[in-house]
């Protein structure tokens, strides 16, 4: 099992100059346990916005596009469920993933059904199409 230090440098959050958050994933790891911590750090900064901003509602975009290939153990029960944990958050008032795969748009789109987002939280292949989306009103 890796650090977390090791696992945070799979990923990065950030809010940019518009107050959109953006979670940039860079790769996905080859263990299932790894793949779950990975999630639950992902899970935890962004609650640590939220709880920072009571009350605020956050756009938010995921870019998953440089994350290659996925074993079957990218997205255990345990990381759909802290998953579903982010997702279906009050405080998110319209999310974007961006990804070229079809198995995480079938994985995501299953959690989005579960939580009840399918009108505030959508998949794109391209980053720019999700970028206008997050941007109308």
């Amino acid at each position: 099992m890796k650090s977390n230090e090791e696992i945070r440098k799979t990923f990065k959050i950030f809010i940019d100059e518009s107050g959109l958050i953006n979670l940039d994933c860079f790769k996905m790891e080859k263990e299932a346990e790894d793949n779950a911590r990975m999630m639950e750090l992902i899970k935890d900064d962004f609650f640590k916005i939220f709880d920072e901003n009571p009350g605020k509602k956050f756009r938010i975009l995921a870019d998953m596009t440089t994350i290659g290939g996925i074993n079957r153990y990218g997205f255990s029960l345990q990381t759909r469920k802290i998953g579903a944990q982010l997702i279906g958050h009050q405080q998110i008032e319209k999310g974007a993933l961006v990804t070229p795969s079809i198995f995480v748009k079938t994985v995501i789109d299953f959690i989005i059904a579960l939580v009840r987002k399918k009108d505030s939280v959508k998949i794109f292949l391209d980053k720019e199409e999700a970028l206008k989306w997050l941007t109308e009103n």
